[in-house]
């Protein structure tokens, strides 16, 4: 099985990704820090901006499916339990959904002020912004005509299940473990193997 994850600016996208790898024995990869190591390898600092505008050229350049074809690379997906983050394309998704096996996109979400506060915890240089810059930054990823480009409002519209994840931790778990008891019990999800 394959779970897809994407949502919003410190919506706790790492969190959940984070606990189904570790309860659920799930392969991660990360588009991200592929994105990141293009940043790198160009010399940019690791910014939001930085790192949108680099996905985006990849995006032009390459192809919609050609983070997800090197962050899928040596997995099988009919095989492997796999999680895949964070979406923030409609093509990202859409090529996701044409993948041989069973597949589940997961959208988190939660509210501004819940998002920006936890941010500004996480003390992540990406995130050194201001209220306003945040609010910028929504703007920027919220929506676009290209596919290739961010737009988390189509991304949560296309997810499978949104969570809320407006409380604590104990709250998201919850959801989350109801996801996967919910593809457990439609005997589509299969506990990885040990590696």
């Amino acid at each position: 099985m394959i779970i897809g994850i994407t949502g919003t600016i410190g919506a706790g996208k790492n969190t959940a990704a984070d606990y189904i790898v570790k309860k659920y024995g799930f392969v991660p990869r990360f588009g991200s820090d592929f994105i990141a190591g293009e940043v790198t390898r160009q010399g940019l600092p690791a910014t939001r901006e930085n790192m949108r505008n680099v996905a985006n050229d990849i995006r032009a350049k390459y192809g919609s499916g050609y983070i997800m074809e090197n962050l899928l690379k040596n997995l099988d997906v009919k095989r492997d339990n796999i999680l895949v983050g964070f979406f923030r394309t409609i093509n990202e998704i859409n090529y996701f959904k044409k993948l041989e096996g069973k597949s589940i996109i997961i959208a988190i979400d939660a509210e501004d002020e819940v998002r920006y506060k936890r941010i500004l915890q996480r003390q992540s240089s990406k995130d050194d912004i201001s209220w306003e810059e945040f609010v910028s930054a929504e703007k920027a990823e919220a929506s676009s005509d290209n596919p290739d480009k961010q737009n988390m409002t189509a991304c949560l519209k296309a997810a499978d299940i949104i969570i809320h994840n407006n409380s604590d931790l104990e709250n998201l778990h919850s959801q989350l473990d109801a996801c996967i008891k919910n593809e457990n019990e439609s005997n589509s999800f299969t506990k990885a193997r040990p590696s």
